[in-house]
């Protein structure tokens, strides 16, 4: 009885850190040539190195119903010569971290994980996205959700803009406002000319100039750009691309990603065997109870 009373504690102690959760199921998952630890070496896939790192401070509205719930945080856009990443710079430098530790230290797995942890816990964007990845036009999104990795092709994901004739200077750079609707939000970017790089944060791409500025119209998804850096040091733009990857269509993907943010019961059963036995009935409901509480969600693709 003791037993199970303690593991019922761990568990909702451990529930309510879920970006702890994934970071540390994220690096169980991906640890390099060496690792002696209790999980296996998975592969890593290198899709290119950037050649540019442009830096957001970014900030949304975790919650559609409270939007004066704020996260805050930065990310980049890469650019390598075939193939754009996006991701959260903590996770970036969580990664380099680790490529240095293992090459240079002789600090045990677990060590590395303990300096890398606080990296992951940071973030606040858990996906990456490689743009014109397999192949030009398409759009390879991966994120770990639910005890596994899941990736989608993304093929339709296009902004169609309309550019208007207001200007305004951003960081010593003349930009130009454009506007479009993309999956459920009206947007405005602010884009420079002089700087002649066709891409922005996350997916957003096609205008003739870097994107310094974005946000949609209600200001629930936020992107200025404080960095603009040509890299003398290449950064591998990397993925994990081991067997347990799971590929699923787009639908299903955001199925599954609303499903367990309403339902974190069933996603902690299914990530973590034998919970369940080690649990009476009672405690059982008691804890899905506790984990499917109302949780914030307001996704930047709304459709």
């Amino acid at each position: 009885m003791k037993k199970s009373i303690y593991i019922l504690i761990l568990i909702l102690a451990f529930i309510s850190l879920p970006a702890v959760l994934y970071a540390q199921s994220d690096i169980r998952n991906s640890r390099p040539k060496g690792w002696n630890g209790r999980y296996k070496p998975s592969k890593e896939l290198v899709a290119d190195s950037a050649r540019y790192k442009i830096t957001y401070q970014s900030y949304f509205s975790r919650d559609s119903v409270f939007l004066d719930d704020k996260k805050s945080g930065f990310t980049l856009t890469l650019i390598g010569e075939n193939v754009v990443q996006f991701i959260d710079s903590y996770d970036l430098e969580a990664s380099l971290l680790g490529d240095k530790l293992y090459a240079t230290t002789t600090l045990s797995s677990n060590e590395i994980y303990e300096r890398k942890s606080p990296l992951f816990s940071k973030r606040i964007f858990k996906e990456r996205i490689l743009i014109d990845y397999p192949v030009k036009g398409k759009i390879t999104y991966q994120e770990y959700l639910a005890g596994a990795f899941r990736r989608y092709l993304d093929e339709t994901a296009t902004q169609n803009w309309v550019i208007g004739e207001e200007t305004k200077e951003v960081l010593g750079y003349r930009c130009r406002k454009a506007t479009c609707r993309f999956r459920g939000r009206d947007y405005v970017a602010w884009y420079a000319e002089e700087l002649p790089i066709p891409y922005g944060p996350y997916y957003f791409r096609g205008l003739p100039g870097l994107i310094v500025e974005l946000c949609d119209i209600n200001k629930e998804y936020v992107f200025n750009m404080v960095g603009f850096e040509r890299l003398t040091n290449f950064i591998p733009m990397k993925f994990y691309d081991g067997k347990g990857v799971e590929m699923l269509s787009r639908d299903d993907f955001r199925y599954l990603k609303q499903y367990y943010n309403e339902n974190a019961a069933a996603a902690v059963f299914n990530n973590a065997s034998g919970i369940k036995s080690n649990l009476t009935p009672e405690q059982e409901k008691e804890l899905e109870k506790r984990l499917n509480r109302p949780r914030p969600y307001n996704p930047l693709e709304k459709e």
